[in-house]
């Protein structure tokens, strides 16, 4: 592991970006995303999709003069056509509006459809939190998990994110997907040459398997049996079908052979806890994340580890993956910044 300063990784990351005809605003947010992901230990959205974002730009995947368009509004709520933007940049740009409504109303949801893949859920819902309010994402994927019961690809593994914010405390940090393991932590293993436990997935004839090459050629099980399953309905239905976008298994994939737009539904909310409850809330919150690590000895909040990963970082620098830094040197000497 080598450790590499965010400053250093935020302009080489735009430098490269802006090489693809991005603009420099996009640019930095999808930096800001990235480095954002691996400063709380989140490698898996972090540089190391820098290859595969600059490859999609160079075969021309996004419309890189698209900007948000409102289809509907009213004082609840906003449905947004995402002109199949680069998926950080729409997200970020909804999850802006949502926050900018809710100053009025309390709570606000934008839905979005033509939208793509925007790495970390919770980069978007601790922006709201940030701002002292709570943030909510919901956002389907294509299918890579069966109903249950079935043996066909039928839900994506769908996550979501909700962010509280404390006032000394916190924030609370959920982010998690809706399968019993992200399909990447699969690959992990895989790349190590090791066995995954059974319950994880089922190879691409429905049998359980503890191959992790046959669970990427084959299905995602939920987290938690028919709960899980039943989550990640709800929220292809309320992030999918409600926003207009791609469902079930309509989605289009990252790495499609047609460049097209992936389609997928996000939902984002905000809700202003002061205009709802009071400015009493944060204290409300600090008591109860300290009730919760008095329960028992080493008891974290959802998201602490990863909170204490990014103060690391911004100390002493965030740690990439030898791999990832192999990666990254790669592009740099093709840009002639080597």
């Amino acid at each position: 592991m080598n450790r590499i300063y965010a400053e250093e990784l935020f302009s080489k990351i735009t430098y490269i970006l802006e090489k693809n005809n991005v603009d420099p605003k996009q640019a930095q947010t999808v930096a800001d995303c990235m480095i954002s992901a691996d400063a709380h230990g989140i490698h898996t959205h972090g540089v190391n999709m820098l290859w595969a974002y600059v490859d999609k730009l160079t075969k021309g995947c996004y419309d890189l003069s698209a900007e948000p368009v409102i289809l509907k509004q009213t004082s609840a709520f906003a449905t947004v056509d995402s002109k199949n933007m680069i998926g950080m940049c729409s997200a970020r740009w909804c999850m802006e509006y949502a926050l900018k409504m809710c100053e009025e109303s309390g709570i606000y949801y934008v839905f979005s459809k033509n939208s793509n893949t925007f790495g970390p859920a919770f980069y978007y819902t601790k922006l709201a939190a940030m701002e002292g309010k709570i943030g909510i994402c919901l956002s389907n994927t294509p299918s890579a998990m069966p109903a249950w019961g079935g043996n066909k690809k039928m839900l994506g593994t769908n996550p979501f994110s909700v962010s509280v914010p404390g006032n000394k405390n916190g924030p609370i940090l959920l982010d998690m997907a809706t399968s019993a393991v992200a399909k990447s932590k699969i690959n992990e293993i895989r790349k190590a040459g090791g066995k995954i436990p059974e319950g994880w997935a089922l190879d691409k004839y429905g049998n359980p398997t503890t191959d992790p090459q046959e669970a990427i050629e084959g299905l995602m099980l939920p987290m938690a049996e028919y709960k899980g399953y039943g989550i990640a309905m709800i929220i292809d239905i309320i992030a999918g079908v409600v926003s207009g976008a791609g469902f079930l298994n309509s989605i289009n994939r990252f790495y499609s052979e047609d460049n097209s737009c992936m389609n997928v539904g996000q939902c984002f909310i905000v809700i202003d806890p002061k205009m709802i409850h009071s400015n009493k809330f944060y204290d409300i919150i600090d008591s109860y994340i300290d009730e919760i690590h008095q329960s028992g000895e080493g008891v974290m909040i959802p998201g602490e580890r990863e909170l204490i990963s990014e103060q690391k970082s911004k100390k002493y620098g965030i740690e990439l993956p030898d791999e990832t830094i192999l990666k990254f040197n790669e592009l740099l000497l093709k840009y002639k910044m080597l």
